[in-house]
């Protein structure tokens, strides 16, 4: 199997219809890099690198990472297996430094000499393909909140993801179980091609591959049980989220109820409370509808240390070995959120908005504030629309309904800020700094 690598040099519109979907155009111009995958002969898998939002700041590594996700070539270099477990059939895609693709899908999957370096999910259950690609740049550009993992277009060819449906219903135990549904569900739909009622939302041009987002698999998560408050479904979670959530109640009490002293309580409630809000401001713009029992906790080690100009500021560090040797002693654990599981809104309902969970928010980070109001200019613009569309895949009317989202809750923060509701005090660096705290706060930075 041969791989290349296309560059682009353009950023150019892709012909996607205004009205409705279409099915994917592999061959237009998009991304600033494609890479091929031939299989058996066929028409070769691709992996499409989608821009970065012009204007924001992106992670260090995220270009690396997209690099990765696309060098990842089922059989060659990595090995896939059928998801079996939750409720969404996609595609693991794992790596070994010890076995052979092949010996890694003898055992299909199942073993611990392996990486689960990334999952492929398309529009199928309650997923939705433009969803998971705009979580990643969105999160990009509020700020690089939530810990969202990057997304990339992947493509696969159709009797490869046919086989992983049989592969699922060789492997879950019990038809009864959801994951064996929704596998038959997409079983089904791919089998049926082009008469498939969702086949513009799952097929390329031809119906010979699927399409979806190749997400990158992150390490070292953790449940976050304190994020979850009990509930039949996700509008009662909702309610119960704002009843009970204490992160919630520190996010709507006037008067920062946070020690200012800097230790692993302190902290941790602070960074709490502030995850809380930016989850709500982010999923209150993408329609997000299963996000309660779907927030995971990332471990990350904080300590004190100096800026440049001798100030105090919080440094953070994921991995214990990068922690310099004079402040490991004192660095603590705090949880983060980690937004992993994103591909259930845009089309859903909008259970965080409907429960009007932004509304009494008293508290907020003054970066999120300020790049919240940034991305909402740019959604304003012709630019931001060919953007979404032509990189993230998505429809007018998705478009529409994200602009129409930014604009109810800039409106809503702008108006509480301006009235003393809404403080922009969650400065990690200047509330631990021990320095006097603003008593007013500018709501047009």
């Amino acid at each position: 199997m041969k791989k290349s690598i296309h560059i682009l040099s353009a950023f150019l519109v892709m012909a996607i219809s205004a009205d409705a979907f279409a099915t994917l155009d592999v061959s237009a111009t998009r991304g600033v890099a494609k890479m091929s995958f031939e299989v058996h002969g066929k028409a070769p898998e691709a992996c499409i690198i989608p821009w970065h939002m012009p204007g924001f700041k992106y992670r260090k590594k995220d270009s690396e990472n997209e690099q990765f996700l696309c060098s990842l070539d089922i059989g060659v270099n990595a090995a896939s297996c059928a998801k079996t477990n939750s409720t969404n059939p996609g595609v693991n895609f794992f790596t070994s430094k010890t076995l052979t693709p092949q010996e890694i899908l003898d055992k299909d999957c199942a073993t611990d000499d392996v990486k689960k370096e990334a999952k492929y999910k398309l529009s199928t259950s309650c997923s939705y393909t433009p969803l998971l690609l705009a979580y990643y740049h969105v999160s990009r550009a509020l700020g690089n909140i939530s810990n969202v993992p990057l997304a990339v277009i992947r493509t696969m060819d159709l009797q490869r993801h046919l086989d992983f449906a049989q592969q699922a219903f060789s492997l879950i135990p019990k038809k009864t179980e959801l994951i064996y549904q929704t596998w038959e569900s997409l079983n089904n739909a791919l089998k049926a091609g082009r008469n498939s009622k969702k086949a513009d939302l799952l097929f390329v041009d031809g119906y010979d591959q699927s399409y979806g987002a190749l997400q990158k698999n992150p390490r070292g998560e953790l449940k976050y049980p304190e994020f979850y408050n009990g509930g039949k479904d996700q509008p009662e979670r909702a309610v119960n989220f704002k009843k009970k959530s204490p992160f919630y109640k520190d996010a709507i009490t006037p008067d920062l109820k946070v020690g200012r002293e800097f230790n692993q309580a302190n902290v941790q409630r602070f960074v709490a409370m502030s995850d809380a809000v930016d989850m709500i401001v982010m999923d209150s713009i993408l329609s997000q509808q299963d996000r309660f029992g779907n927030i995971a906790a990332e471990p990350v080690f904080y300590w004190a240390g100096k800026k440049k100009d001798g100030t105090f500021t919080v440094k953070t560090e994921d991995d214990p070995e990068d922690i310099p040797a004079s402040v490991k002693s004192t660095a603590f654990v705090v949880n983060e959120v980690m937004l992993k599981d994103n591909d259930c809104g845009i089309v859903k309902a909008n259970t965080l908005k409907d429960a009007k969970l932004l509304d009494k928010v008293a508290h907020m980070n003054p970066e999120t504030y300020k790049n919240l109001l940034k991305f909402a200019a740019y959604m304003r613009t012709p630019d931001a629309r060919r953007f979404f569309k032509t990189e993230i895949l998505a429809t007018d009317d998705d478009v529409d309904l994200i602009l129409a989202n930014i604009e109810d809750v800039v409106e809503l923060v702008q108006k509480r800020c301006n009235s003393g509701d809404l403080k922009l005090d969650l400065d990690l660096d200047l509330f631990f700094s021990g320095q006097e705290l603003p008593s007013s706060y500018s709501c047009n930075p």
